[in-house]
């Protein structure tokens, strides 16, 4: 395996080359995460409410989505194209989430609660198969949640795109599962390189052509919640900000797709 570029002496000269290649779109990249700094601390110094208000549900959504988009932004320029991908997968999530919120509320609230009770139940379940506790007062608790009545499902990530308008870029998603967040076929090619007659592993920065539709989808996804975000909280000023940077968006080069 080849040395990681990911620190160490040549960091910032690697950091710098990735930047300079795809300049333009770390600089629209950042502007957006200006903006959607601005709509973080706008929402959360004006929305209260209790926990599942559905704008308070969304000001959380964004608040997550905006660290995961930073997140992705650092990877990005730092050459860790399939660690970038795997947190832009979580902003697209962000993005079906707040659009289900603005088309319909209360669908996306239940889906929230049932997935709270799926998880309980299956952990609960997992704990008492396994024996991992032996005290029968817990155990007893254990069952009266195995047990509880209702039909409870794990939140869909096909589902909650489909609760919203974004119901194609889960094609998107599934390609960034492929690609990066799972332990794929695909994703485990990203470490070997053909060399003549044989192979190598390999564990180098991202190039241009991998950078550039990291970003694009990383953004476009943004730009859906935020402007979604600014629709739901009628921040009329920041919506038009995101417009403006919606329109630029639109007008950049062509990428190739995930």
């Amino acid at each position: 395996m080849t040395n990681s570029t990911f620190e160490g002496p040549v960091f910032e000269d690697v950091m710098r080359k990735i930047r300079s290649e795809s300049a333009i779109w770390f600089s629209l990249a950042e502007d957006v995460n200006v903006a959607l700094r601005r709509l973080v601390d706008l929402a959360e110094n004006q929305i209260k409410g209790t926990s599942m208000d559905p704008l308070v549900v969304g000001v959380r959504i964004l608040m997550r989505t905006a660290g995961m988009y930073q997140g992705a932004l650092l990877l990005t320029e730092r050459g860790m194209t399939s660690e970038a991908r795997t947190l832009t997968r979580s902003v697209l999530e962000g993005a079906f989430a707040v659009a289900a919120l603005l088309k319909n509320p209360g669908p996306l609230i239940e889906v929230l609660k049932d997935d709270l009770e799926k998880s309980r139940i299956q952990q609960a379940r997992f704990i008492k198969d396994q024996n991992l506790v032996a005290d029968k007062e817990t155990i007893a608790k254990l069952i009266k949640v195995i047990e509880k009545p209702g039909k409870f499902e794990f939140m869909s990530p096909k589902g909650l795109a489909g609760k919203g308008v974004l119901l194609k870029q889960y094609l998107v998603y599934q390609r960034l599962s492929e690609d990066s967040a799972h332990i794929s076929l695909k994703s485990l090619n990203r470490h070997v390189q053909k060399v003549g007659e044989g192979w190598r592993y390999r564990m180098e920065p991202g190039s241009a052509a991998e950078n550039e539709p990291t970003l694009y989808h990383a953004i476009s996804a943004v730009l859906a919640l935020s402007i979604g975000m600014t629709e739901l909280l009628d921040f009329s000023d920041l919506n038009q900000e995101f417009a403006v940077l919606s329109d630029r968006f639109a007008k950049m080069p062509v990428v190739a797709v995930v």
